[in-house]
């Protein structure tokens, strides 16, 4: 209720009703169903067509040039002899030019690469459920008014700094997490260096770096529930 424009339509779409019901239920039991994979899929394809476009570049250790103690180590073949294609710089001489020490072709190689991680990701998390399963309490007291919810792992940072802001902010918190996806996705056209090396690049792995221990920091409050009067 507290999202800026649309924070009260959101609540009442979700809910179904004044209050958190059945109906609730069945529309959070569709977002994660059919809503969300719905979003997924197409920029799934978005992703394989612009690596179709434009490449895989890979790890930076990968490249030579790329890494500073590299140099002088691997001699740069000629640019008629490299088995790479645009978009990659044109001639060795170009500074930062680099040159991956290796290629393979997507299919099959990588394509078998990421479905045996996806393949491995299901059958740790099936064998999670069934060896460690959802964690019940005790039956609900629609009486009670000293309980206090605590949310999943994923969501403490942000629970956590809605304790600690003072009640006027809280929308501008809530705008954060947005505003740190539509980051993510600007960065790519935001930064547009060569180089590849992230120890290179102190102005984004430096904001990136206090942006991650942040978020460890809240986690870790609110995990111990610290702060939570």
């Amino acid at each position: 209720a507290y999202t800026p424009f649309i924070g009260s339509f959101i609540r009442a779409l979700w809910r179904g009703g004044d209050f958190v019901g059945p109906i609730t239920l069945s529309r959070t039991f569709g977002i994660h169903v059919w809503l969300i994979p719905a979003i997924l899929f197409p920029l799934i394809g978005a992703h394989l067509a612009l690596l179709r476009k434009h490449g895989e570049f890979g790890s930076y250790i990968n490249y030579r040039g790329a890494y500073r103690s590299r140099e002088g180590v691997d001699v740069p073949p000629p640019p008629a002899q490299r088995p790479i294609e645009p978009p990659y710089p044109a001639v060795p001489t170009d500074e930062l030019w680099a040159a991956p020490l290796e290629t393979e072709d997507f299919f099959p190689f990588q394509t078998f690469k990421d479905g045996l991680v996806s393949v491995a990701l299901v059958i740790v998390v099936f064998l999670l459920a069934v060896a460690i399963g959802a964690p019940l309490e005790a039956v609900a007291d629609p009486s009670t008014t000293s309980y206090t919810p605590v949310p999943e792992w994923f969501f403490l940072p942000l629970d956590e700094l809605l304790l600690l802001v003072p009640q006027q902010l809280i929308p501008l918190v809530l705008v954060l997490p947005t505003g740190g996806v539509l980051l993510l996705l600007a960065l790519p056209f935001i930064d547009r260096g060569p180089e590849r090396n992230p120890f290179e690049r102190p102005a984004v792995m430096v904001p990136g770096a206090f942006a991650v221990l942040f978020v460890v920091i809240l986690t870790l409050l609110g995990s111990g529930r610290l702060f939570n009067l």
